[in-house]
């Protein structure tokens, strides 16, 4: 039998503490690409794990704040969940080092406000839920780092009002949730920037009326929903362009 020699058993001692380690600080169970910390107390995004890792679980914790460093080293990850966590402020390209994300769930947070750095880096998303924030506004320019985006779920927020400088940059966006907010008017021209978009929904809002230049743009529009709202006065026209 041929012996190791004793530099070789130590060195090996000591990457098996130093593993150890890593994963009683971090108390995340990672599986091929995989790590799950989902519910462990989290306040920040954990720095220990893998760096291939390409599906990133990190609901139910207590994370408030969000900035560049806490993923710069995860440049393979391509599912981030984030839901249900204590979210308010997600810094100014906090996500840049994220090109591969295709999904990034931030549902059941407390964002207030969006800006156009939030999701600076994410070319290649096509996946963003935010329901269930305290989203009160979404500057023009906020989505333009996402032109990759299929769905948008914003559903139970505080917009009020759609403007037509807010889904610019969105010309593949094929589904968009806004119900449950508590939108009184939409702006002409809101959906002129997502042409593409086959299923909308604005069910459950504050709309009194309908004009006949609130959907301009949405040529493949295929689903409407807009029960639940106050709706008592309908334009003439309004939905003649709706030709699906």
């Amino acid at each position: 039998m041929v012996k190791k020699p004793a530099g070789v058993l130590m060195f090996l001692l000591v990457i098996l503490m130093v593993l150890g380690t890593a994963e009683l600080q971090s108390d995340c169970r990672c599986s091929s690409s995989t790590c799950d910390c989902q519910s462990r107390g989290l306040t920040s995004v954990p720095q220990d794990l893998p760096t291939n890792t390409t599906e990133l679980l990190l609901q139910s914790n207590q994370t408030t704040t969000l900035s560049q460093s806490n993923f710069s080293r995860y440049g393979s990850l391509e599912i981030l969940e984030l839901g249900s966590n204590r979210i308010s402020t997600i810094n100014d390209q906090t996500f840049y080092h994220l090109s591969n994300l295709s999904s990034l769930n931030l549902a059941f947070n407390r964002l207030p406000i969006l800006t156009p750095g939030t999701f600076t880096g994410l070319g290649n998303l096509e996946t963003l839920n935010l329901r269930r924030n305290d989203i009160t506004d979404i500057p023009a320019g906020t989505f333009n780092p996402t032109p990759q985006l299929r769905t948008l779920e914003l559903r139970n927020n505080r917009l009020a009002f759609l403007r037509d400088d807010m889904f610019t940059g969105l010309g593949n966006l094929q589904e968009v949730s806004l119900y449950f907010n508590e939108i009184t008017d939409i702006q002409a021209g809101t959906f002129t920037p997502t042409p593409q978009v086959r299923t909308l929904k604005l069910e459950n809002n504050k709309l009194i009326a309908l004009r006949s230049d609130m959907f301009t743009g949405l040529r493949n529009l295929q689903q409407l929903w807009l029960e639940d709202n106050d709706i008592g006065d309908i334009q003439p026209g309004t939905l003649i362009q709706l030709h699906n």
